[in-house]
């Protein structure tokens, strides 16, 4: 029994062991197989995915060959049509010197007509001309003799009459040929007199009128330099005030005298700071006035002109940094009082100089105005009228 339940045990596990081995066999086999079907659908899914993209290549090849293509069609077309314009447009040119050709020849041809018809004219009248002077030469010749025989009769008579006159009658008719001519040499050299004084009394006031525009330009010349002078050296010292002080450049720009009568105030690195910045700001604003341009510049002269009137003498003035443009017109009004001349007299005289720097009211009206929108704080800058 012992015997037989040893071989069964065996047997069972015998029986178990070949189980298990084909269990496991099989067990490879299913996993071979689904390595291999994986492998399989890999395989399957990258020749899927390299004919997808070999298609897509060559769907995006025949698309930029396709673009290419078109855009050469349309550089072609493009081109033939720059051609054809061209050639029109040569031909058009063509036909323009050729019109113009034509009618440059026609214009030559009448010119030639027109010449030789001239010419043909001239000659007519010349001939014409030579035989009526020939006519007058004859005409003159018998009018001459008829004169002659005329003048020998007339003064046979004329010499029978003076001896037939009387001592008395030659004497009153010398006298009244005296009195007679004295009276017209009298009376023409009256008017002689009275044009020369009216000629002189119109030099005299034209005289006074240059006289007096001479000396108002000397004097606003005289007078517009110095005011540029002290400008420029108010404008200097000013801008040069921050080197030296800022506490004192920041009155002098804000026109605080509060704080410009402590000059022995110590100024802080605010105060410093403050001072660079409207010292920088302020350039910022110069510099923009700089770069506005010509006819900004222009309209903005023409609308704060500076006008003052003084009798008869406008006095126009205007000033941009960096424009330096002065201009002074002087004209004069006056109607001459004569009868043979009614007029105005105008002398007008533009003094341009890039070193004037004058009607600074000018400039500060255009930094209030005009420049507000750049820097609305700096306003008050310009308060001080020596600016």
């Amino acid at each position: 029994r012992e015997q037989e339940s040893a071989d069964k045990t065996l047997a069972r596990q015998e029986k178990n062991r070949s189980q298990t081995k084909l269990a496991r066999e099989q067990e490879s086999a299913d996993k071979t197989l689904a390595r291999q079907e994986k492998n399989r659908s890999q395989t399957k899914l990258a020749r899927e995915q390299e004919s997808a993209d070999k298609t897509l290549i060559r769907q995006e090849k025949n698309r930029i060959q396709t673009k290419l293509a078109r855009e050469q069609e349309s550089a072609d077309k493009t081109s033939i049509r720059q051609d054809t314009n061209r050639l029109r447009t040569q031909h058009r040119r063509d036909e323009e010197l050729t019109s113009d050709r034509l009618v440059r020849l026609e214009k030559l041809r009448v010119h030639s007509y027109n010449t030789r018809l001239q010419e043909s004219q001239t000659e007519k009248e010349t001939r014409l001309l030579k035989n009526r002077l020939q006519t007058n030469i004859v005409r003159n010749q018998e009018s001459y003799n008829d004169r002659l025989r005329r003048l020998g009769k007339n003064r046979v008579q004329t010499s029978q009459a003076r001896d037939h006159e009387s001592e008395y009658e030659k004497a009153r008719r010398l006298a009244t040929n005296t009195a007679s001519t004295y009276k017209a040499r009298e009376e023409e050299s009256s008017q002689e007199r009275a044009e020369r004084l009216e000629r002189n009394q119109q030099k005299n006031k034209l005289s006074t009128i240059i006289g007096v525009f001479n000396s108002t330009r000397r004097q606003l010349r005289y007078q517009s330099t110095q005011n540029a002078l002290a400008w420029n050296q108010t404008r200097n010292d000013r801008f040069h005030a921050f080197e030296r002080d800022p506490t004192v450049a920041l009155a002098l720009f804000y026109n605080n005298s509060a704080l410009l009568a402590h000059t022995d105030y110590v100024p802080t690195n605010e105060d410093r700071q403050n001072s660079t910045e409207a010292k920088i700001q302020i350039d910022t604003i110069i510099q923009n006035v700089e770069e506005i341009p010509y006819s900004k510049k222009s309209k903005l002269i023409n609308n704060y002109m500076a006008k003052a009137k003084s009798h008869r003498q406008y006095i126009c003035m205007c000033m941009l940094r960096n424009t330096r443009f002065f201009c002074y017109s002087y004209i004069v009004k006056s109607r001459v009082k004569s009868s043979e001349i009614h007029g105005n007299t105008r002398a007008t005289i533009y003094i341009s100089n890039k070193r004037y720097n004058e009607a600074q009211s000018v400039f500060l009206d255009i930094f209030n105005n005009e420049l507000y929108h750049l820097h609305p704080e700096l306003v008050s800058i310009t308060d001080s009228n020596d600016f």
